[in-house]
């Protein structure tokens, strides 16, 4: 019985050193921040932040100077930066066409689903299958080697996908 309550003696001891330990651990910020804190001087950091056009895709340049501007503000009230970099996956869309040219030329509005592969430069020529709303049963027999044509509904994307 002793033993045990001299281990709890020790435990205990151990826990208080180590919480007091933490608390104490970080240096004081030297500089009184909360001074310049206004609805002002945020929307001039937003401002900052946003001027580049892609400042909130992640991967880009943007983000980058974003990224840059916070480390220098951080380290004016004399916080220690430390900045870690990682690979991510990103996609970022720069055109998508669609262009019917039998039986009659036309133009349709479309858009990339994110994530999409890239086509090759010169695009894709190929028969276009009607494959409704992109069940299975949906898939015409000869769908290989044409573009499935898919109309949202309520089937998921990554069903579709699984089966194009």
């Amino acid at each position: 019985m002793r033993k045990l309550k001299s281990f709890r003696l020790l435990a205990f001891t151990l826990v208080l050193v180590i919480a007091t330990s933490i608390c104490t651990y970080a240096a004081p910020i030297h500089k009184d921040i909360f001074k310049e804190v206004s609805g002002e001087n945020i929307y001039r950091h937003i401002e900052v932040m946003a001027s580049e056009d892609d400042a909130r895709m992640t991967g880009t340049d943007g983000e980058e100077a974003a990224a840059d501007y916070i480390a220098e503000q951080f380290e004016s009230y004399g916080l220690d930066v430390r900045r870690q970099n990682f690979g991510i996956v990103s996609w970022l869309e720069t055109s998508a066409s669609l262009e019917m040219t039998t039986p009659e030329a036309r133009v349709f509005q479309v858009g990339n689903l994110q994530y999409s592969c890239a086509t090759p430069g010169g695009g894709i020529t190929a028969d276009v299958a009607n494959c409704g709303l992109g069940y299975p049963e949906d898939f015409p027999a000869d769908t290989a080697g044409k573009i499935a044509l898919i109309k949202r509904g309520t089937i998921t994307f990554q069903s579709i996908e699984s089966l194009s």
